[in-house]
């Protein structure tokens, strides 16, 4: 694994889009694991653009979802949701591409990235507050330390 630093949100933003675009052209199959939230906002503003520019030379990428926490009521969850209206929809991704995980399918959604080589690039959030993807920033107990 290689460790970029960047100097600020634009600049973080500027960097993902080129790892995730650069892993995007390869001319095979390739599938990407994304997270929602503020944190790859920037970046699926700048993925979004050249999707709409040139939607067939991403035909053969495949997104999976792996941090869904379902909403009551809906069909879709907070990750998905979140995927279609910032990255998907904008995008053009067509459905046949989209891979969500779901409770019910969590086996099925393994062996199909099994067969079809693994996931080449997943991309993850890191909140404020050290929250990461689906583990929902003030959701978990603060570990408290024993007292002397």
């Amino acid at each position: 694994m290689k460790m970029v630093i960047a100097r600020d949100y634009e600049d973080l933003s500027r960097t993902a889009a080129d790892i995730v675009l650069g892993e995007m052209l390869h001319d095979r199959r390739v599938n990407m694991a994304l997270t929602a939230g503020a944190s790859p906002a920037g970046t699926y503003e700048i993925v979004t653009e050249r999707l709409r520019g040139n939607p067939g030379a991403f035909s053969d990428v495949h997104f999976y979802t792996f941090d869904e926490v379902p909403l009551a009521g809906r069909e879709r969850g907070l990750t998905l949701s979140a995927l279609y209206e910032h990255l998907f929809g904008p995008g053009g991704v067509p459905e046949a591409n989209i891979h969500p995980l779901t409770v019910a399918d969590h086996a099925s959604v393994a062996r199909e990235l099994h067969g079809n080589g693994g996931l080449d690039l997943m991309l993850i959030g890191l909140g404020a507050d050290g929250h990461f993807c689906g583990n929902m920033g003030g959701r978990s107990r603060p570990i408290s330390r024993p007292r002397s």
